[in-house]
């Protein structure tokens, strides 16, 4: 999906254009390490397994829902932003 982070309070935080899981994974991980958060409290806050996490900051997840990511976005100040109308050419 092409897909924006961004932090509401500073404005967009990285914009990577065509983004997948793994780039998305990595965002998340180097925002929850900025916040000082613990893969264990930052999976509690977003409702999503220790485990899960770790695997999707570490890019061995192929696929995760959308809601968990962004619930996990969410917590970390950070919204994700799917162009569908782009994802929907490059599927043409």
């Amino acid at each position: 999906a092409r897909d924006r982070c961004r932090n509401p309070a500073r404005g967009i935080v990285q914009h990577i254009g065509l983004m997948n899981l793994q780039a998305v994974g990595r965002l998340i991980a180097q925002q929850r390490r900025a916040k000082g958060f613990t893969l264990k409290e930052l999976a509690e806050l977003a409702h999503v397994g220790r485990s899960t996490l770790a695997a999707l900051e570490s890019g061995k997840l192929s696929e995760l829902g959308y809601e968990k990511v962004a619930r996990i976005c969410s917590e970390l100040d950070m919204v994700l932003e799917p162009r569908l109308g782009e994802i929907q050419r490059r599927l043409q």
